[in-house]
C-alpha cells in the first residue's frame, strides 16, 4: 500500500502557486515603477517623494525577485534582479568614507546632536537622557513649540553659551541650537533665503560656523516650491562660506534625493554618514526603511570620528549624533601657507 503524506494538500499548494504568480511579479513591477519615478527627482516634486523610501523599494524588489525564481517567471526575477542591483549600488555609498575627510594632527574634538523633538511628544524624559548619557557640545533641535519651549528652559544651565535663534519671519520660529562653547549671537540667513541661523563657535584655538537649519517638507506644490528654493539657496550660502563648516539640522531631504545631491557635490561639503551606513532617522518606527532626512555635514578639513542614530525620544525621528575633530587655527594656517 503506498504511503501518503497527511500534510500534503495539493488543493493548498495550487494556490499558494496562483497567489505567488500575481505577487511576486507585482512586487517587482511596483518596485520598478518606484525605481522610475524616483529616477526622475529632478522633473517634478511628486517623483521626488519616491526617494524618501529607497531602502524599502530594494527590500521589495528582492523578495519579489525571489518569489519569481520560486515560480519559474524568469523575465520577471531578471528585471527584478536589476532593480536589486540598482539599490544595492545607491544604498552601498553609504558605507563608503569620504576620501575629503583627510585625518588632522591635531584638532578640538566636537559632539554634535541633531534631533527633530516632534511638537506632540509628551515624554521629554527619554530625550533628557540621551543628553545625560550622550553629553553632546554643540545641539540643533527642531519642533520646539508648545510645552517643550518651558521642558527645555533649564538647559542653558548646561548649555551656558545656548544660542537660541530669536523669531524670524523667514526662520522657523520651532528651531533652536544650543552649546556648551563660547558663540556668536546666532544671525538669520532668512534674507539669503535660508531657513536658518549662521553662528561662529569660537575657541582658544579655533573658529566654526555652524548653520542650523530646519525646511520645508516639500509634500505639497507650495511646500515643494518652498524646498526646492531653500536648498538652493542654502547651497549657495555654503559655497561662499570659507573656513571650517558644519550644517546640521532636518533636511526634509534624503540623501539620494537630487538637491541633496546638489548641495553635497565637489568638495566644500560631506555627509557626516560617510562610511558609516545609511543611518535613516525617519520615519522612527520604520526600523531598517527608515530614510535618512536628518542630517549632519561638514566641510572637508573637519574628521568625522564616529556617526550614528540615537534611540527612540518618542518623537517621529530618530536624533542623529556626530563625534567631530576640529582642526586648530594654527593648522589650518599652516595648510594655508603651503598652497
Amino acid at each position: 500500500m503506498a504511503s501518503t503524506n497527511v500534510w500534503y494538500n495539493p488543493t493548498a499548494v495550487g494556490q499558494i502557486k496562483r497567489i505567488a504568480n500575481i505577487t511576486g511579479p507585482g512586487m517587482v513591477i511596483f518596485s520598478a515603477l518606484n525605481m522610475i519615478f524616483f529616477s526622475l527627482d529632478a522633473l517634478h516634486w511628486i517623483f521626488g517623494a519616491f526617494s524618501y523610501w529607497l531602502p524599502f523599494h530594494g527590500f521589495l524588489g528582492l523578495c519579489g525577485t525571489g518569489v519569481c525564481l520560486f515560480c519559474n517567471r524568469w523575465r520577471f526575477s531578471c528585471l527584478g534582479l536589476v532593480i536589486v542591483a540598482c539599490s544595492s549600488l545607491l544604498l552601498a555609498k553609504g558605507y563608503v568614507p569620504s576620501p575629503s575627510a583627510s585625518e588632522t594632527q591635531a584638532g578640538i574634538r566636537l559632539r554634535v546632536l541633531q534631533a527633530n523633538l516632534f511638537a506632540k511628544n509628551e515624554d521629554p524624559s527619554r530625550f533628557f537622557q540621551l543628553i545625560d548619557e550622550s553629553r553632546p557640545d554643540l545641539m540643533v533641535l527642531q519642533e520646539v513649540a508648545g510645552p517643550w519651549e518651558q521642558t527645555l528652559s533649564p538647559l542653558p544651565l548646561s548649555f551656558p553659551h545656548g544660542l537660541v535663534g530669536s523669531e524670524d519671519q523667514g526662520v522657523r520660529k520651532d528651531l533652536k541650537q544650543y552649546s556648551r562653547l563660547l558663540a556668536s549671537k546666532p544671525e538669520s540667513l532668512s534674507k539669503k533665503g535660508v531657513p536658518g541661523y549662521w553662528t561662529v563657535v569660537t575657541g582658544t584655538d579655533m573658529n566654526l560656523n555652524l548653520i542650523s537649519i530646519h525646511t520645508r517638507a516639500p509634500f505639497s506644490p507650495y511646500r515643494a516650491k518652498r524646498h526646492k528654493e531653500q536648498m538652493k539657496a542654502l547651497t549657495d550660502v555654503c559655497k561662499k562660506m570659507s573656513g571650517p563648516l558644519i550644517v546640521v539640522g532636518d533636511f526634509n531631504s534624503s540623501t539620494w534625493s537630487q538637491l541633496f545631491r546638489e548641495l553635497t557635490r565637489g568638495k566644500r561639503l560631506v555627509s557626516a554618514r560617510s562610511g558609516f551606513g545609511i543611518l535613516g532617522t525617519w520615519p522612527s518606527s520604520l526600523g531598517p526603511f527608515r530614510t535618512p532626512i536628518d542630517h549632519i555635514l561638514v566641510s572637508p578639513e573637519i574628521q568625522v570620528l564616529r556617526c550614528w542614530v540615537g534611540p527612540d525620544i518618542g518623537s517621529d525621528h530618530r536624533p542623529l549624533l556626530a563625534d567631530l575633530l576640529v582642526p586648530l587655527k594654527l593648522d589650518l594656517d599652516r595648510q594655508t601657507d603651503s598652497k
